[in-house]
């Protein structure tokens, strides 16, 4: 079977579905949604990132970055920016585990193509986290820009 956007000897993509919104109350009760003042980075503050600018901002050793690929765990071992961690979007506790990340860090996050991964983004902005973005391209795309891929054994 072809799917769109797979090559040989890659797992087949699961289209990686958003898991529902976490309640609204959910999202505040009980947790601190401030973002300190002056702890919004500008180069990830809720938009679409170039493989390239992705890199460019993991490189940058004034910024804690964190990565996080919210593809299958299949998906992740096959390749994945090395460094990243894997935060599927198919795991029930998904937004249980986003809600533990503190919303002053700094978040780029990919998932196959884009897609998902942005609608994820525009959730976390609005849980409080101040500087979340997204590979516009996804993995495919950094991986397409010749960058890094880890393959877990």
């Amino acid at each position: 079977m072809s799917v769109y956007g797979c090559t040989a000897g890659e797992p087949q993509p699961t289209a990686c579905p958003l898991p529902p919104l976490p309640p609204t109350e959910a999202t505040t009760e009980g947790a601190d949604t401030t973002v300190p003042a002056g702890s919004v980075d500008p180069r990830c503050s809720g938009g679409d990132l170039s493989p390239t600018e992705a890199a460019e901002l993991m490189a940058d050793t004034s910024t804690e970055v964190t990565v996080i690929d919210t593809r299958t765990p299949a998906e992740y071992d096959s390749g994945h920016i090395p460094g990243a961690m894997n935060l599927s979007t198919q795991d029930a506790a998904f937004w249980d585990t986003i809600g533990e990340l503190p919303v002053d860090g700094v978040y780029i996050l990919y998932c196959r193509t884009g897609s998902v991964t942005r609608r994820v983004m525009e959730q976390m902005l609005a849980m409080g986290f101040g500087s979340v973005c997204h590979i516009e391209s996804g993995f495919n795309g950094w991986k397409a820009g010749g960058f890094p891929v880890e393959r877990t054994e």
